[in-house]
């Protein structure tokens, strides 16, 4: 209950305004971060109680979930070395949950884990870092259910098929079809402007299969002789280069 400034009594502060004011005495990051590891004190007390545990046997559970989280995840056999245990309890002791742990596990083995050069640094010492854990924290998001999550498993279907037919298109260099009628006919299937640049189409190639009703001339099965010499000389031009290259 707050005092009124005329003396008299005011409402009782409710939780917004008290989160309000607390925020804006030390700073809502420096609040929330009071608030995280009093909750997780609390929460932590609670579960030693119903679960009849010494404070050492719990954290020796979440230490031993969280590992075993990581070694699922990464399909390795880290041990629960005292170096760990010590990093473990400094990011509970901080506030955050075992959970937040499996998070941060989640995110960075989707980020790593099919990379080469970073997959090594799917570790203890890297991932249970106090100074990024929050950072690593931040990226990780809910999955998406129902609806949302049908149509995001769409995007991911259409942009896999995507790179696999810019894949399958690449596989054919421009030099590679016997006539211009075959290139043409094979650089409209690229589906975005960058990937038919990444296609690397000589200038004076690609000036032809742009011109005014081309694709329309190559599809009505039209013949263009001069189109086609010029296309079979760059070829021989190219190819000649390689040779000497």
């Amino acid at each position: 209950m707050r005092s009124s400034p005329n003396g008299g009594r005011a409402h009782l502060m409710t939780n917004k305004d008290l989160w309000t004011e607390a925020a804006g005495l030390v700073g809502e990051p420096e609040f929330s971060r009071r608030f995280r590891v009093w909750c997780r004190n609390l929460i932590k007390k609670e579960l030693v109680k119903r679960q009849e545990m010494a404070p050492d046997e719990l954290f020796l559970h979440q230490a031993t979930s969280i590992l075993e989280d990581l070694n699922k995840r990464t399909n390795r056999h880290y041990t629960l070395t005292p170096e760990a245990k010590q990093k473990i309890r400094c990011i509970l002791a901080a506030g955050y949950s075992p959970e937040d742990f499996c998070r941060v596990h989640e995110i960075m083995c989707l980020k790593w884990l099919d990379d080469p050069k970073m997959n090594i640094y799917l570790r203890p010492s890297t991932l249970w870092q106090l100074s990024k854990f929050d950072e690593r924290l931040a990226l990780w998001q809910p999955k998406s259910s129902g609806p949302a999550r049908a149509i995001e498993q769409k995007k991911f279907a259409e942009k896999t098929q995507e790179k696999q037919l810019i894949a399958k298109l690449m596989s054919i260099p421009w030099w590679g079809h016997a006539t211009w009628h075959d290139f043409v006919k094979h650089a409209v299937q690229f589906p975005t402007e960058a990937s038919v640049k990444a296609y690397k189409i000589p200038p004076e190639i690609d000036k032809m299969r742009l011109a005014p009703q081309m694709l329309f001339r190559v599809l009505k099965g039209e013949r263009m002789p001069e189109v086609e010499e010029r296309y079979e000389n760059a070829k021989r031009r190219h190819k000649e280069a390689q040779r000497e290259g």
